[in-house]
């Protein structure tokens, strides 16, 4: 238990280096929230069929979910850290794979994690779905 709280303190603390991106970040009970100057959405960890790294000046972790959306979060915006026990969560999620490529110079998206679609379609049929009348 302590080596995995120490590998999530070290890639918030690698996160916490980067210049203050826009937008800020919020995560309760599995969502994820971004707030933005412009933009911003909603994505339910447990909805999440791929991750994609997109380097450059600006990188952004870009969520896809398995209805088609997607949600573009700046990797260094205020509160982004909170991904790391988010995504954590994940089977066969690897931040240090993510990390490498925001250095990457060729600009180009890159798939760091795909979800076994039979595991994530099971927790999202388990999570409860409130309706308002």
């Amino acid at each position: 238990m302590a080596v995995l709280l120490l590998h999530g303190a070290f890639f918030r603390a690698r996160l916490a280096r980067l210049p203050l991106g826009k937008g800020v970040v919020v995560v309760d009970e599995g969502r994820v929230v971004l707030l933005g100057p412009k933009t911003g959405g909603v994505i339910d960890v447990a909805a999440l069929a791929r991750i994609e790294v997109v380097p450059g000046s600006e990188p952004v972790w870009r969520l896809h979910s398995f209805e088609g959306e997607a949600l573009e979060i700046p990797i260094a915006a205020k509160g982004a850290n909170q991904l790391v026990d988010a995504l954590g969560t994940l089977p066969g999620f690897d931040f240090k794979s993510g990390l490498s490529v925001i250095g990457d110079s060729r600009k180009k998206a890159r798939t760091i994690w795909r979800s076994d679609v039979s595991q994530n379609r099971l927790a999202l049929r388990q999570r409860p779905h409130f309706t308002s009348k």
